[in-house]
């Protein structure tokens, strides 16, 4: 009966985890998004230029060529990495050297110090090292408002007290040594996973977080990003390995590591009840020593309470205020469900005017929201062609910016010393927008790898544990439906399925070698399987024809701007170029 169970668990999961990838599939090759400056005068009837997301058409043709392409080169690829073997293992400490050797100077040769919310929180910081508590003065101080920003807080607050003011560099450097440590667990937990089938997965995992750009460009971005990540792996292996070999000592680690992720990056609450999820799911399968699995279960919960009491009890000790509920979740509940200038569901200040328009009472905040949220979704309700638009339009700023936000990080910072003429060409020239380029192929081939690693594993076969990855990322797609839309929130949960893509072009590579081999070796497919093929492929050209045209693949998946919005992207970037190869 368990089995039953646990194979319905899989089906179920593996069916909505891959019909999501197929989604994004889509997405990543109809369309893309980018944001730019774009001129708002003729719409404003005053001078008005502001940062929007466009919504661009993309070329389907180059994407199928280079996934053909690709294909072609992993094929070639596998037969010779398999001869190597476990050899790959000493060259995968050679990938995580010339990682660090490439983040280090990076940092050092941009040298951006903080804007915007990151500057704020490291300014705060600071300020507590001299004594001055502001930022935390009832109603007006930032972090009576987002409490959910003391831990980060207090970890810049250690930083500066060990190194001092202007302590950015020091802090990039550990996001950068963090996330050298990430490429080592993520071979980790692939060769966990995976090793017994293929001995390379884990070398192939190293080198794509290595050619994924963000993964680099992050390590310069201190809002905790990075750290979130990595911790929420490294509880997300321990937790793996907890399955494996039931050692409390891996759980106890698991607990730690999570608890920390949330400390630096509060999102990071995803990963943590997703982990509680696969804990559940192993009570209801597997009956061998659940009393250390619910050990396991407590002890999440408590060192995550333990971390955040001690946390507002010593900065509540230091600043001499309390430590407030802040604003109420429902806020910004009810600013993702409006329409903002940059995209639907990004930032427009809603939130904050609702904590202030009830006078920073939080149940009255808390009921404004209430009621806000309800019009909106009565809205939608009543017009439900515009409501799967803005929901189209959501989703695409969100997942559908091929670098997740790396570029536009990096801008707008004003360089400590004189930035070399090639990074700043990669900031803001030519190679910046040949990076968004590659990284708009590179993301098709990322999703159509996950997406064959659930098509040709059949549920049966998929171990329970591998599922996690994909829980984490359906975790944050749905949140992130309901939550502020930000490309670079749902970043970590595109990392997080980067695994699956190398493993899903390990079968297909293993799919064409069976087939050449049966040919080989005389094998003629039967008229009847022949013409399954044909009329299957047909089939879906001409399914793929009719929905094209629907308002529901358009305002899903092939998401794009008016012609002139395009063209003012297009004339955007050529500006942008031309000034940054000026100076």
């Amino acid at each position: 009966m368990l089995k039953i169970v646990d194979l319905w668990i899989k089906r179920v999961l593996s069916f909505i985890i891959g019909n999501i990838l197929l989604y994004l599939c889509l997405l990543s090759v109809f369309s893309t998004s980018a944001g730019e400056k774009r001129d708002f005068s003729s719409v404003a009837g005053k001078e008005d230029i502001s940062f929007y997301n466009f919504y661009l058409p993309d070329n389907i043709i180059k994407h199928l060529i280079i996934l053909l392409l690709f294909i072609f080169i992993i094929y070639f690829l596998s037969s010779s990495l398999k001869r190597i073997g476990k050899n790959l293992n000493r060259y995968s400490w050679l990938n995580c050297l010339l990682y660090f050797l490439v983040g280090m100077v990076w940092i050092l040769i941009t040298r951006m110090p903080p804007i915007s919310d990151q500057q704020k929180i490291l300014n705060i910081a600071e300020q507590m090292v001299m004594g001055v508590y502001t930022q935390f003065q009832t109603n007006s101080g930032y972090l009576w408002r987002y409490p959910d920003q003391m831990g980060i807080v207090y970890y810049y607050y250690l930083i500066t007290l060990i190194f001092g003011k202007y302590n950015y560099l020091v802090i990039q450097i550990c996001n950068l040594i963090v996330a050298t440590i990430g490429l080592v667990f993520v071979k980790k937990l692939a060769d966990v996973f995976w090793s017994k089938e293929c001995t390379c997965i884990g070398f192939g995992i190293q080198l794509s977080y290595m050619l994924f750009i963000p993964y680099l460009l992050y390590i310069t971005f201190i809002y905790g990003t990075t750290l979130g990540f990595v911790f929420s792996l490294l509880a997300i292996y321990m937790e793996v390995l907890y399955l494996k070999q039931r050692k409390i000592k891996t759980a106890i680690l698991s607990a730690l590591f999570i608890g920390l992720a949330v400390v630096f990056k509060t999102n990071s609450m995803i990963m943590l009840i997703a982990m509680m999820l696969f804990l559940f799911y192993d009570l209801l399968i597997e009956h061998k020593e659940y009393k250390k699995t619910i050990l396991f279960f407590v002890m999440i919960i408590s060192v995550q309470i333990f971390f955040t009491q001690s946390i507002h009890f010593i900065m509540s000790s230091k600043s001499g205020y309390e430590v407030s509920k802040g604003m109420p979740k429902l806020d910004w509940v009810a600013m993702a469900l409006q329409e903002s200038r940059y995209a639907p569901g990004t930032w427009n200040g809603y939130s904050v005017h609702l904590y202030e328009e009830a006078n920073y009472a939080y149940k009255d905040a808390n009921q404004l929201a209430l009621e806000s949220i309800k019009k909106s979704l009565y809205s939608f309700w009543d017009d439900k062609s515009e409501a799967v638009r803005w929901l189209g339009r959501k989703q695409a700023a969100q997942w559908n910016e091929p670098c997740f936000g790396a570029i536009e990080i990096s801008r707008n910072r004003i360089a400590a010393a004189n930035m070399p003429k090639f990074a700043k060409r990669v900031i803001y020239g030519r190679w910046g927008y040949y990076i968004i380029i590659y990284q708009n192929y590179l993301q098709t081939l990322i999703l159509f790898g996950c997406l064959m690693y659930f098509i040709f594993t059949k549920s049966k076969n998929i171990k329970r544990e591998t599922l996690i990855l994909g829980v984490v990322m359906l975790g944050g797609f749905l949140f992130h439906i309901f939550w502020e839309a930000k490309n670079q929130y749902v970043l970590p949960y595109f990392w997080i399925i980067i695994p699956y893509s190398v493993k899903g072009y390990q079968l297909v590579s293993l799919k064409i070698r069976l087939c050449i081999k049966k040919i080989k070796s005389g094998y003629r497919p039967s008229k009847k399987k022949i013409a399954i093929i044909v009329s299957s492929v047909v089939l879906s050209l001409v399914l793929l024809n009719g929905l094209y045209p629907t308002r529901l693949f358009q305002y899903m998946i092939a998401v794009k701007d008016e012609e002139a919005v395009c063209t003012l992207y297009e004339d955007t970037v050529k500006l942008n170029i031309d000034n940054s190869e000026r100076k």
